[in-house]
């Protein structure tokens, strides 16, 4: 697909009363090249990029067929009247039917259920065949995440007071009448996230994933302060933000393994309360825990720390690679005596889980 068709896409969708501008046109392309293999995922990120409130969504479907596949839409009244595009369309559907249709071993990693099968690929079992695919496709899905979540938070700009003076100066070219009202907007207030990363033994073959992710959303947060874990606490922020290249990724995740043995949770999150906390956590933040909650130290230090960082904070949520296992329960001493001061207790076993955390992000 060229770019000039993604922007005529937008074209058209600002024909129909969309309000999508330049911005709004190069992220639309830039998904497209991240995600053109799946067409749900390329339908629902344009949808959250190129919406702007209910209305917008509400129509977004129909628009999106039009354009995309040619089809013909029931009669609309006057107030929903679809103004048809005056190109040809692309259908992306084809393109990634033809995808699924290669043989095996052809274009891999590029139908559709080669990428779902990246998706729901636990980590700690990806072949070492698939872990280069695996690496680069998590890094794509985890920047789109990140793109939606910086384009939502956009949206929620809100209509606070008229602006007098924008009102007056618009209506000079309509003789003087306010036909359009101004208003002053307010941009809503970015979160923090402070983010530990448990790197001992157990956790070793999904911590590069783990980082990834954190890295992916340095975007949407404010400020992200980063820390990995075992029996100590070390501050990665400056490290993890310098490093661009997913070969820097691997290298810092290399050097976690300096850290790798048991895990002394509660130590390093008394650690981090007692170095860190006052002058990170208040209720504008956000705190990632990601841990598989296996603990030798003691369970009461660690619900003890766990309290502090939730009361001093907006959102505490525990991510584990366990909760993926078929059948786990959280029984072990450590995870069970956290679980009344953790928000939420999630799976991060795979790219799927990790993206279902934007949700959760979106509510924080």
């Amino acid at each position: 697909m060229t770019w000039h068709v993604v922007a005529g896409f937008c074209a058209f969708l600002r024909k129909n009363g969309f309000t999508v501008g330049i911005a709004e046109t190069l992220d639309a392309i830039e998904v497209a090249r991240l995600v053109l293999c799946d067409l749900r995922a390329f339908r629902a990120a344009l949808c959250s990029l190129l919406c702007g409130g209910k209305d917008d969504a509400d129509r977004f479907d129909k628009l999106f067929d039009t354009y995309w596949f040619s089809r013909q839409t029931p009669r609309h009244t006057a107030q929903s009247k679809v103004i048809r595009p005056g190109m040809p369309k692309i259908p992306i559907l084809a393109i990634a039917a033809r995808a699924n249709e290669a043989e095996p071993g052809e274009n891999e990693g590029m139908g559709a259920s080669a990428a779902e099968n990246l998706r729901t690929m636990d980590f700690a079992k990806a072949p070492l065949k698939e872990i280069d695919d695996l690496e680069a496709f998590a890094a794509r899905l985890f920047r789109l995440m990140s793109l939606r979540l910086s384009r939502q938070l956009k949206s929620t700009m809100r209509k606070d007071r008229l602006d007098l003076r924008r009102t007056i100066r618009c209506s000079i070219s309509q003789g003087g009448t306010p036909i359009r009202l101004a208003y002053r907007t307010r941009r809503p207030r970015r979160p923090h996230l402070a983010a530990l990363l448990d790197v001992s033994a157990s956790m070793d073959r999904y911590s590069f994933f783990l980082l990834q992710f954190l890295h992916a959303l340095e975007k949407h947060f404010r400020r992200v302060d980063s820390f990995l874990f075992s029996t100590r606490l070390h501050c990665i922020s400056t490290e993890l933000r310098a490093h661009q290249s997913p070969a820097a990724l691997a290298t810092l995740a290399e050097k976690s393994g300096a850290f790798r043995g048991g895990t002394r949770i509660g130590e390093s999150l008394q650690a981090f309360n007692d170095e860190f906390g006052r002058r990170m956590l208040s209720k504008n933040t956000v705190v990632l825990i990601l841990s598989d909650g296996l603990d030798t130290g003691e369970p009461d230090l660690l619900a003890r720390q766990v309290r502090v960082i939730q009361r001093r904070s907006r959102r505490l949520f525990w991510l584990s690679p366990l909760l993926g296992m078929e059948g786990y329960e959280p029984r072990t001493r450590g995870i069970r005596s956290v679980l009344p001061y953790v928000d939420e207790l999630l799976p991060a076993h795979n790219i799927e889980s990790l993206l279902r955390l934007e949700t959760h992000l979106r509510h924080a």
